[in-house]
């Protein structure tokens, strides 16, 4: 496969650049040179860049169906990923190749955490995309992003890299997208792919204002300063949305995925065995430190086994920092059953690695219908998404109570947290008056 890598791109350009005509023939071979390299990526991309069709359980008075359209990438000779919502609820699915073929494809799996699907067609002729190493990409990075557009068989735009996201790592990339891109395909200049869009994701930026009460202020109500505790600017932070930036699940996770469905022909997710609730604790050198506080331990399971106890904090999980539950729930669920996780945690200020064999969520809630952010690392299990609760499957496994004692104190939390902003919101009324 040719590929023109970035050095030989910066050498076309310094040759291209030798004294010619003029300065603006050396601009136009530099721009040249940038258009043929975009282009070539896309060209070879393009037979691992499929449409994926799904109908709506519903059809039109004549009869015909309501469809949906999307993106989907060739990972495997049979396998395709694209993203959970273009799939969910949806039936007969078909994809169309890059030479306008229409195939037929089946569903094998349809993981909700993650957001991506698996379709499956045969026979097994397609043209996998090769996948690149995501922990190569630097912040400013050019990325292809490549999927459908409204009445474009398959478009491309280019992007940046942005870094990755804090909590689940996913890429974060600054780029303009219009509808039908979801499942698109994220190329580096080596022409592999690094990502999939699997949702619209943006990025904040501060406006300045600390909270509800200081924006009053900021507005020029009431015409006074304040000076607000650091626990309330953090409490009370403003921010707003910056359409241009969207976020792609790593390939190493749909792979991780693939090799899940060929080696037990299902998606299985992570358990622990804790409950947990975030705090602040100081910390010697580090100022309002948010940590991860283990509530309670399930019994016999793998936490309980490994060693930790209630009243540990959860430092870092495989090398990476935890400050928030549903960060910790979504790297556990995403850890296969069987692996072994190194578990930083804090105790009696002294800091302990344990291992702990990561077991198996049993089958209960759907994970789709649980919100990560009002969830921790509990028993919640990992039926297909038109499954419904299981009561049973948690039954005299001792996880029960300890799940309804992290629920009701997540409630009391939102209460809380709901009344601060009430209070706030009633104080902002009367400066403004």
């Amino acid at each position: 496969m040719r590929r023109i890598t970035a050095v030989n791109i910066f050498i076309g350009i310094f040759v291209a650049a030798i004294p010619l005509n003029s300065g603006k023939s050396a601009d136009t071979n530099m721009l040249e040179a940038l258009n043929q390299e975009i282009s070539s990526i896309v060209d070879e991309a393009l037979p691992s860049i499929v449409v994926v069709e799904a109908d709506f359980p519903i059809t039109n008075e004549d009869g015909t169906a309501f469809t949906a359209t999307g993106t989907g990438i060739v990972i495997s000779e049979k396998h395709i990923v694209t993203s959970c919502s273009l799939i969910k609820g949806k039936q007969n699915f078909k994809i169309i190749t890059h030479d306008k073929k229409v195939r037929e494809a089946s569903v094998v799996g349809l993981d909700h955490l993650r957001r991506i699907a698996i379709l499956e067609v045969t026979p097994g002729d397609l043209n996998p995309i090769p996948s690149g190493d995501v922990n190569k990409l630097r912040p400013g990075n050019y990325l292809v992003i490549i999927g459908n557009s409204p009445d474009i068989l398959v478009a491309s735009t280019v992007g940046t890299f942005n870094g990755f996201e804090e909590y689940q790592g996913k890429l974060k990339i600054l780029v303009n997208l219009t509808p039908g891109f979801s499942g698109g395909a994220v190329v580096n200049i080596s022409g592999e792919l690094v990502g999939i869009l699997t949702e619209k994701s943006p990025e904040f930026i501060g406006i300045g204002a600390s909270s509800f009460k200081d924006l009053g202020k900021v507005t020029g109500s009431g015409g006074r300063k304040s000076q607000l505790r650091a626990s309330d600017r953090q409490n009370y932070q403003i921010k707003l949305p910056s359409p241009n930036a969207v976020s792609a699940k790593p390939v190493d996770e749909v792979l991780a995925v693939l090799e899940q469905i060929r080696e037990t022909g299902e998606i299985k997710y992570g358990f622990l065995g804790i409950s947990s609730r975030e705090v602040k604790k100081s910390i010697p050198n580090v100022v309002s430190t948010r940590l991860l506080k283990v509530k309670s331990v399930a019994n016999d399971s793998p936490a309980e086994i490994a060693g930790i106890k209630p009243g540990d904090f959860i430092i870092l999980y495989n090398g990476k920092d935890i400050t928030r539950y549903n960060q910790l729930y979504y790297y556990v669920k995403t850890t296969p059953p069987g692996d072994t996780a190194a578990i930083t945690i804090l105790r009696d200020d002294s800091l302990q690695t344990v291992d702990v064999e990561i077991g198996e969520a049993i089958q209960g809630l759907p994970v789709a219908e649980v919100p990560l952010q009002l969830s921790t690392i509990s028993e919640l299990g990992t039926q297909g998404a038109d499954s419904p609760p299981d009561p049973d499957a948690i039954k005299n496994r001792g996880y029960g109570k300890a799940r309804q004692e992290e629920i009701d104190a997540r409630i009391e939390e939102l209460k809380t947290q709901m009344r601060k902003i009430q209070e706030e919101l009633k104080r902002l009324t009367e400066d403004m008056e």
